[in-house]
């Protein structure tokens, strides 16, 4: 989705259309008779540019340059034609050639309109800059072009002072506060987003990116009812944007209100049937209904077409783990993790697991890494104790009951007399203990 755009105010196939007639050049190591016959070929290529003959024009250009490589204005007439014909590399090239014989305001903004249409958004913004810095009573639109170019490359905070030099030259330009409150929005300050948006919107004229940005700032705020009703103005205006259902859709999830996000996010898989996040909200929401089957179906769906997609192995994982189908949990699990390895109850299931299978330094390994994510899981303190309980190393069990217990966990009695006994040597050996309450989230962690 496009947030922001160029304001081309001085486009450069505007400028194309004043030819330099007065030709300028530096006369130094430049023998007389090639700064005539360079001049005569410059004229010519002018008179052949006015009658449309911009091929034949080209070459008198490049004979001049040839003859006079201080030339000035053949270099920039032929950037020009360059630029015309799509030769963007050439165009820039000859206005850096430009550049180097005399630094000139117009010339950078060409250059930089260029780099713009090249991706070299870095290069542009410096041109834009250079621009600013040769002549400081620059129009508005210049600021604009470059907080726009910052904006692109998510630098919130320059491009935020640039819109605002053009609100401050000109309080009316309403696009400058639409693509602040963008700004404002990327840095979290949602306050500020949605006084800008309030600001563009009074100003007008009616836009779905208007209602669009002041519902995400709403959205951003878990002011979920505003962003809903700027979400559906939005929609009103523009029913084809598959982000502004996808983002109602995580709304009405913000409100627990199920239907209204199935919905969003059906019409968001009608449009975009290999959206991977789609299925996966999808199938929260079918979670949270306890639609377990529907659940699996869309986190099954998201990892079809994500492999990658971390959080549906997890959730798909967790209900694996809760209707008893272990085999399948751990194996969902197991991959989670290898997508992204902060899924601490991930962690705590597998360690249930190889628990209850006797595979102890593997239930070791994983509670252990479920503690170092979450130090203050006590209960997974309870489980490890069983863990080295069952290796015969008590004092570390000790140590786990304690650090428990100064959770405010509340270990098995019966563990803990097992314990005892074990721990003291003139006691007769305990039977092993009933596995503790080890059993997996009855939900998943939900998409962020």
């Amino acid at each position: 989705m496009k947030l922001v755009s160029i304001k081309k105010c001085c486009l450069l196939f505007t400028v194309l259309s004043f030819l330099v007639c007065a030709a300028v050049s530096f006369a130094a190591d430049v023998p007389k008779k090639n700064q005539r016959e360079a001049q005569k070929l410059f004229n010519a290529g002018n008179k052949l540019l006015q009658e449309g003959k911009a091929e034949e024009a080209l070459i008198n250009y490049t004979k001049a340059i040839e003859l006079n490589p201080n030339l000035q204005d053949a270099y920039y007439n032929r950037a020009m034609i360059y630029a015309q014909q799509g030769r963007i590399d050439d165009a820039i090239a000859d206005y850096s050639k430009l550049i180097e014989l005399k630094p000139d305001a117009d010339v950078y903004l060409n250059r930089a309109y260029l780099y713009n249409q090249k991706g070299k958004l870095a290069d542009a913004a410096s041109d834009f800059g250079k621009v600013i810095e040769l002549n400081p009573a620059v129009t508005p639109d210049i600021y604009y072009n470059r907080g726009v170019i910052y904006y692109s490359e998510n630098k919130y905070d320059p491009a935020i002072t640039d819109f605002s030099k053009v609100i401050e030259l000109n309080p009316a330009f309403a696009d400058a506060y639409k693509n602040r409150g963008f700004a404002y929005f990327g840095k979290g300050q949602y306050d500020n987003s949605i006084k800008d948006f309030n600001k563009a919107i009074e100003m007008g004229p009616p836009s779905d990116k208007l209602y669009f940005g002041r519902g995400i700032a709403n959205f951003g705020k878990e002011a979920f009812d505003p962003a809903i009703s700027d979400l559906t103005k939005a929609l009103e205006m523009d029913p084809n944007s598959v982000n502004t259902y996808y983002i109602r859709g995580q709304a009405y999830m913000g409100k627990k209100d199920y239907d209204p996000a199935i919905a969003d996010f059906t019409k968001v898989l009608e449009k975009s049937p290999k959206m991977a996040a789609a299925y996966s909200y999808r199938g929260n929401a079918h979670l949270s209904k306890q639609n377990y089957e529907m659940a699996v179906s869309d986190f099954t769906k998201a990892i079809e077409m994500d492999p990658k997609a971390g959080d549906a192995y997890y959730a798909r994982a967790s209900i694996y783990w809760a209707s008893e189908n272990k085999d399948a949990a751990v194996s969902d699990f197991t991959k989670a993790l290898e997508i992204n390895p902060g899924y601490v109850n991930a962690y705590t299931c597998l360690g249930d697991y190889y628990n209850e299978a006797d595979k102890l330094d593997q239930a070791l390994q994983n509670y252990s890494k479920a503690i170092e994510l979450n130090p203050k899981a006590g209960k997974v303190y309870a489980y490890r104790a069983v863990v080295y309980w069952k290796m015969k190393d008590y004092k570390k069990s000790w140590d786990d009951v304690n650090q428990a217990k100064s959770m405010g966990e509340t270990v098995d009695p019966s563990f803990l007399d097992f314990l005892e006994r074990d721990s003291n040597p003139k006691k007769e050996p305990a039977p092993p203990p009933k596995q503790s309450d080890t059993k997996g989230p009855k939900e998943p962690k939900r998409n962020k």
